[in-house]
């Protein structure tokens, strides 16, 4: 994470932006809360009776109630970046990481996997209303027929962020192919391989972070044995730093997941149902508040995990050193 010399300007406000989004000692603590259709499911299951202002009023509470325990939360452009901000409710000192890929993460026409990005929505965009960092939703498979157009969108989109200094993290997603039947052992011992996979080819192609599905199983010794060996094989294989995602597991399968990621090397989590789930505003004040508590005390709880395991995310030149690193005219041939 130390500043380059080919692109100072850039790798130093890639810099900052990833030490805005993380603790002071480097470790992701970030509450993924850029859901949308599923989030106002928690609100009421029937989606006509959730209104815009509802959804806004419910996402900004529970940020609120959070913010308290996490280094930056990832939100969503629709209804909960710009209005945490523009409320007062982001605390300044909160990290803010928006997405840009619109709901889904995929065009709904089309070959499935091919991402759809949102509508006049940005990188450049995302820099200039206050965001530290871009997050990508991007399926991948590299036997999928649109990988070569997949691998093209996260150069590209590398590219914009680069041109604002803004970091990049993607989120490879293994998704089934036409035919596959993803309730069979072979396809998810498959899923698990991919994962890797595809953190390699999203390093490749530009990513600055990885946030990444957990590769394997917590529920026996064997699958957590082999859980371990391709945590650290993505340590191993990629030159960004990782974090795990908890896709909605149960609370103690992604407890026992965030410890073992992180013995292998990652940096932390972001993460969203498994540990907010409770949380979401139903009305009832005391069920509120116990949701509430639920959700802080896991915060807290995985932050302590990532803390003790996990590997700090920071820059690496010693003070001694920038000097010779950067010189004192260092600006002038920056573009």
């Amino acid at each position: 994470m130390a500043p380059g010399i080919d692109n100072p300007i850039t790798d130093l406000g890639k810099t900052r932006g990833i030490q805005q989004v993380t603790t002071s000692d480097g470790f992701f603590i970030t509450c993924a809360l850029d859901h949308g259709d599923d989030y106002k499911e928690l609100i009421d299951p029937d989606l006509s009776k959730v209104s815009f202002e509802q959804t806004v009023a419910s996402k900004l509470a529970l940020i609120s109630a959070l913010s308290g325990q996490v280094s930056s939360f990832l939100l969503d452009p629709e209804y909960a970046a710009a209005h945490s901000i523009l409320s007062g409710v982001l605390p300044r000192d909160v990290g803010l990481i928006v997405c840009v890929e619109e709901e889904g993460g995929y065009a709904g026409t089309g070959p499935r996997g091919e991402t759809q990005f949102r509508t006049a929505w940005n990188p450049s965009k995302i820099k200039r209303m206050g965001g530290s960092m871009c997050k990508l939703l991007w399926y991948f498979r590299p036997d999928s027929p649109v990988q070569e157009t997949q691998k093209r969108i996260v150069r590209d989109l590398a590219d914009q962020c680069a041109k604002v200094s803004l970091p990049l993290v993607v989120e490879p997603i293994w998704n089934p192919l036409d035919g596959e039947d993803p309730s069979q052992s072979a396809w998810q011992e498959r899923r698990f391989e991919g994962i890797v996979e595809s953190a390699i080819t999203a390093s490749e192609h530009g990513s600055d972070v990885l946030k990444l599905e957990f590769p394997g199983r917590v529920d026996t010794d064997e699958g957590r044995k082999a859980s371990e060996e391709r945590c650290r094989r993505i340590t191993e294989s990629v030159d960004a730093p990782w974090v795990i995602l908890s896709a909605g597991v149960d609370y103690d399968a992604f407890k026992s997941q965030v410890r073992i990621a992180c013995a292998a090397g990652a940096s932390g989590f972001m993460a969203g149902r498994s540990i907010w789930r409770d949380a979401v505003p139903s009305g009832d004040a005391q069920s509120d508040k116990d949701g509430v508590a639920r959700a802080t005390s896991r915060l807290a709880e995985l932050a302590d995990i990532t803390v003790k395991h996990g590997t700090p995310c920071k820059p690496n030149i010693p003070e001694r050193d920038v000097a010779e690193r950067l010189s004192r005219y260092w600006y002038h041939d920056s573009q």
